[in-house]
């Protein structure tokens, strides 16, 4: 009996590589997609963070007695409309001092928000 030499590559053999080719392509489309939804989060909550602290920063520079208002800021950047609000709480947890709560959140789109605790304390 004779031995045939196959040689090359059978045409079932070509559909399944690129079958895995495929899916493998694919895993990395999906990875990368998400990776960029992770990244624009990232960077929501960063900008979140910033603004609150830049507030808070204005406030605890503030002289104690100076330190009376709650209120609201609206800041759009980059077509990003941020929302800060502020409240001060006297005497609050103790004696003598301000507690100051700062919120942070994005009014076009549901991102959450980020909110801060910071306490005051009476200097002479």
């Amino acid at each position: 009996m004779k031995h045939i030499n196959e040689k090359g590559v059978t045409l079932i053999e070509v559909v399944i590589s690129l079958a895995v080719l495929a899916f493998g392509i694919l895993s990395l489309m999906l990875l990368y997609t998400s990776g960029i939804r992770g990244v624009s989060k990232a960077q929501t909550l960063t900008r979140k963070t910033n603004r609150a602290t830049a507030q808070i920063e204005e406030i605890m520079s503030m002289k104690y007695s100076k330190i009376k208002v709650n209120s609201c800021k609206t800041k759009t950047i980059q077509n990003i409309t941020m929302k800060t609000c502020w409240t001060i709480t006297p005497n609050s947890p103790i004696k003598n001092t301000k507690k100051v709560k700062v919120d942070i959140s994005f009014e076009n789109n549901n991102t959450g928000t980020i909110s801060y605790d910071y306490i005051k304390p009476y200097h002479k």
